[in-house]
């Protein structure tokens, strides 16, 4: 009898994951809990589908053995959430694996579980990568435990096809046909077989077209429309997924319909693309800065006080204001002693986050620094992991992990006398430092 990889994760986790990570992202436990229903089937969805052809099961094989996933990395769960360095390279592991599980269907999988659940989706990616090494992890275990192979571990992967069918949830359900999760059974060797002659002339047919209308078109716009053809041959793709648990006779009658019409829409399209062309390449400029001018509308919102750490980098990034581009952090502290942010921390952080978002071309980086307090080793890398702490917050708010470097100082460069505890106060400080603009 097939083990159930997710519930074993679950029953090891408790409710560690959704506590702590609900409280390190700033979401509800209840949207975090929600998210992570969807996050668990999706993960182990994606990874039985990797290992469907024998190099995508050679690669999970040798990243599980590689990557050290023997599960021993379960036994001290809340580590890994009690921020600093363990979260920050749990992070970056995550990242590592959807990267090879995902390519580019990443995006749709982050969009699809933030807007099933209601988390930012900041939230869903940083969700995503600090479960895909625990669901490694377990995985590992099994193969480290059990002695499997490659042969092993895809058998054990295939066992799973069931269970990753009853726990995704009902309304991540598009999730599932995007990622081609529906047809994990049996009957997908028998519904490709039935569909390959009809994929087979309706692209004969598409290309065709496609070749027509080209020598149709003039100047350079001729180039373009041949990638209409493999535009619909996608769109054939998905039909097809989406068709898979219904008769497949009739979804390959709809197809062949749909794919006439198609062929004929694109004839009739090519006089229009030509006419238009010149207004989209014109009007992309702006297309493509549309996030970025939301963002700064949601900055011209907010009010600072003068003088503040907003109210300097903002006017810095504007153009507005003077300085070096190095700022101190007036609002994130943390627990003493430790790399764990007070509450009142996120306020400036998310501010942090949207000026990032209204500035994409802006980089900067993260500096820890502490007083000289006690043993200047371990202020080193409590500033270290204080540093890595903001960057992985600002990770879970959406900001790209190579836009943010963090870098501890210990008691280096201090700003105020450390003989007195205001200078102390002074010196215990995260400095953000633009380094591209």
């Amino acid at each position: 009898m097939a083990v159930n990889l997710i519930e074993i994760l679950q029953g090891q986790l408790g409710n560690s994951l959704v506590k702590q990570a609900s409280s390190f992202l700033g979401e509800t436990e209840s949207k975090t809990e929600s998210a992570i229903s969807g996050i668990l089937p999706a993960l182990l969805g994606t990874m039985t589908k990797k290992a469907g052809n024998n190099s995508g099961a050679n690669a999970l094989f040798n990243a599980i053995k590689d990557g050290g996933f023997d599960g021993s990395s379960l036994n001290d769960v809340a580590g890994l959430f009690s921020g600093g360095q363990k979260t920050t390279n749990l992070l970056k592991s995550g990242g590592g694996i959807l990267d090879m599980l995902a390519g580019n269907k990443l995006g749709g999988i982050v969009n699809a579980i933030a807007s099933f659940s209601g988390v930012s989706k900041g939230s869903s990616k940083s969700l995503l990568s600090m479960a895909a090494p625990l669901l490694m992890s377990v995985i590992g275990k099994q193969v480290k435990t059990n002695n499997l192979g490659v042969t092993g571990l895809v058998d054990l992967l295939k066992g799973q096809s069931g269970f990753i069918g009853k726990m995704m949830p009902s309304g991540l359900a598009s999730l599932s046909s995007s990622l081609g999760l529906a047809d994990l059974g049996d009957g997908v060797k028998q519904t490709a077989s039935r569909a390959t002659n009809t994929v087979r002339e309706t692209a004969t047919a598409t290309r065709t077209a496609a070749t027509q209308t080209t020598e149709k078109a003039s100047g350079g716009i001729g180039k373009i429309l041949p990638w209409l053809g493999l535009l619909l041959l996608g769109l054939l793709g998905a039909y097809f997924l989406r068709g898979c648990d219904g008769a497949v006779g009739d979804v390959a009658n709809k197809v062949t319909e749909t794919t006439e019409n198609a062929v004929d829409a694109t004839k009739d399209a090519a006089t229009t693309v030509v006419e238009t062309t010149g207004d989209v390449v014109e009007g992309a400029g702006d297309a493509l800065t549309g996030a970025a001018k939301a963002a700064r509308e949601k900055l011209g919102a907010l009010t600072f006080e003068i003088g503040s750490f907003g109210d300097r980098m903002s006017k810095f990034l504007s153009g507005s204001g003077d300085g070096d581009g190095r700022f101190t952090f007036d609002k994130v502290t943390f627990a003493t002693g430790s790399a764990k942010l007070a509450e009142e921390s996120k306020e400036q952080l998310d501010n942090l986050a949207t000026m990032m978002d209204a500035y994409p071309k802006v980089k900067i980086n993260v500096e820890g620094y502490t007083d000289n307090t006690g043993n200047a080793d371990k202020n080193k890398t409590l500033s270290q992991d204080r540093a890595d702490i903001v960057r992985a917050y600002l990770v879970g708010k959406g900001v790209a992990v190579d836009r943010m470097g963090a870098t501890g100082y210990g008691d280096a460069n201090p700003v105020g006398d450390n003989a007195t505890a205001e200078g102390r106060a002074a010196n215990r400080r995260i400095d953000v430092v633009v380094t591209a603009r």
